[in-house]
């Protein structure tokens, strides 16, 4: 077999299992995971009660005033990636597209079966739903030569399931939520313009339990949140193929497995707080705190060698705010800053593994946005209710967001790093949501 990729003819096995099972796992990790809040104001949830942010504190579904359907998609997104390696030139990749379908748009209901209760869910059995990323020219470095790859997989959802549920107990609002998915996978790695590199297939489960607490002050102006994960747990089976590996017959290629199981109790902590500055204006803060293990290791395609992980834990600050500046219309605007939790490592005896070509990988496939980065949004939300004999069907408020949001993220690796480079995401996305209160 003649492999087109530079450098991998001196690749062991162990290298191709490592980076197409870390890629497939990171794909499965994002699909099933849809925990995600409001950009138009900062994603902050830990003391903002809505449907959506019931999946960041839990608490929250008490603290809603009637039931609520959520739904909040990108309409549209633009992302650009800028690298460059010391003596080499810039490599830029772009890429847009629409995200009304995509898996972290999953709509969010709440129901109010009491005025002090609230809960929330869903349950999926295996169902012919299936999200194919495809990415070609993805830049990599091994063993000090840049090369590209090219990317084709598939993730096939073969069952899911959310159950939110919480009590007011004045004057707090306490709550638990559990989320579960598992992810059938295939995908293809192939040298650009060359041969196929590996082939995977395989299956992804995630388990997270997070528990929250919800208080506001007797006036009603300002309001507390917290929420741990009690557990997460993570596991992948996956079968890779490549004519890399060794086999009975020269150039055959062979089979490889890989399992990874990861459970990380109390991983994360969130503590938010909202208060009314005056009768229109409503400002909210969230401070993230996540705890990252340190005894992960991950195979290093610049030493070609097992190591530890160079991760750190982090704090994550969100800021949002409302403003009502006429009836039924709002100005809605938020910050948010995402500290990296992976360092630069290094080379060398005792060295660990930091940021490199795995990572910029997530990044050019969608998985991830380059971190530390920061995010700035602002929108308009429009309330209305229907009226007629026509609309008793959709009785109740409804409103309508509509915004626009802009996500920059950059780091610079020194000579000291495991891969020296400058790296720069930019995004630009126009986010919307659909909430109906009934």
């Amino acid at each position: 077999m003649h492999c087109k990729l530079r450098g991998f003819y001196n690749c062991n096995s162990l290298v191709m299992i490592r980076f197409s099972s870390v890629l497939l796992f990171l794909l499965s990790i994002c699909l099933a995971q849809n925990a995600r809040a409001n950009p138009l104001v900062g994603s902050v949830g830990g003391a903002y009660p809505t449907a959506e942010s019931s999946r960041i504190n839990p608490a929250n579904a008490a603290a809603l005033e009637r039931s609520e359907f959520y739904y909040a998609p990108e309409l549209y997104k633009s992302e650009a990636v800028r690298v460059r390696y010391p003596g080499f030139s810039t490599t830029t990749r772009s890429f847009s597209g629409m995200g009304l379908l995509s898996p972290s748009a999953l709509p969010a209901v709440i129901f109010k079966i009491k005025r002090d209760i609230g809960i929330g869910g869903f349950l999926l059995p295996p169902v012919p739903v299936s999200v194919n990323i495809e990415k070609d020219r993805i830049p990599v470095v091994v063993l000090g030569q840049p090369n590209s790859v090219d990317l084709k997989a598939k993730g096939t959802l073969l069952g899911a399931g959310e159950v939110t549920f919480a009590k007011m107990l004045n004057p707090f609002s306490l709550g638990v939520g559990l989320n579960y998915a598992k992810l059938g996978i295939d995908a293809t790695l192939l040298a650009t313009g060359g041969d196929t590199l590996a082939t995977v297939s395989g299956t992804a489960e995630v388990l997270s339990v997070r528990t929250g607490v919800y208080s506001t002050l007797p006036a009603k102006r300002i309001a507390f949140g917290a929420a741990i994960d009690v557990l997460r747990s993570q596991n992948l089976k996956m079968k890779i193929n490549s004519p890399l590996f060794p086999s009975d017959g020269p150039g055959l290629g062979g089979n490889g497995e890989s399992r990874s199981v990861l459970t990380d109790p109390l991983a994360a902590v969130l503590v938010g707080a909202r208060a009314g500055l005056s009768e229109t204006w409503q400002v909210m803060v969230d401070l993230d705190y996540k705890r990252n293990p340190k005894s992960q290791k991950s195979y290093s395609l610049v030493e070609l060698k097992e190591k530890k992980r160079d991760l750190y834990d982090t704090l994550a600050v969100r800021i949002g705010q409302i403003i009502a500046f006429r009836a039924g219309t709002s100005f809605l605007a938020g910050f948010r800053y995402e500290p990296a939790a992976l360092g630069p490592g290094g080379r060398g005896e005792g060295s660990k593994t930091g940021f490199g070509t795995i990572e910029l990988a997530q990044i050019f496939t969608g998985l991830t946005p380059l971190t530390p980065f920061y995010e700035l949004g602002f929108g308009i939300e429009k309330k209305f209710s229907p009226r007629g004999r026509s609309s008793q069907a959709l009785k109740g408020q409804w409103a309508g967001q509509f915004g626009l949001t802009y996500t920059k993220g950059s780091a610079g690796i020194g000579s000291s790093g495991e891969l020296p480079g400058a790296y720069l995401y930019k995004k630009i996305a126009v986010p919307m949501a659909v909430i109906w209160r009934f």
